[in-house]
């Protein structure tokens, strides 16, 4: 395997360790947020006049969804894909030719699943 690969796959996998680190994070804050939102009424002194926001007044469903277009899943496979893709046309510059293609159909894999298309 060639350096220019091997630093590639170092770098993902950092990346990677990275990613997992902040999704952990991400779901705790936002396990937090749903639990407050469960325990209130709203949010006091949003609207300076005394009144309590609703929670239906803030925009969090995408948010605090674990499905949807933005779920950390979906995002994790675009982010994957763009890393093969990376990976493939690193490959193209050393000139190899084996290896484009696996990983090319791989991130068109991944992109679909992104997408809902497939399985996870």
């Amino acid at each position: 395997m060639s350096s220019s690969i091997e630093a590639l796959q170092q770098r993902l996998e950092q990346v990677e360790a990275e990613r997992d680190a902040l999704a952990a994070s991400y779901e705790a804050l936002a396990n937090e947020v749903r639990g407050i939102i469960q325990d209130s009424d709203g949010v006091a002194g949003y609207h300076l006049n005394g009144d309590v926001a609703d929670w239906d007044e803030f925009e969090l469903g995408d948010l605090l969804s674990e499905q949807g277009p933005d779920c950390l899943a979906c995002r994790d496979a675009r982010v994957k894909a763009k890393a093969l893709d990376d990976a493939a046309d690193a490959i193209d510059r050393v000139g190899t030719d084996y290896p484009q293609g696996f990983l090319r159909g791989r991130a068109a894999k991944l992109r679909q699943q992104a997408e809902g298309g497939g399985d996870e």
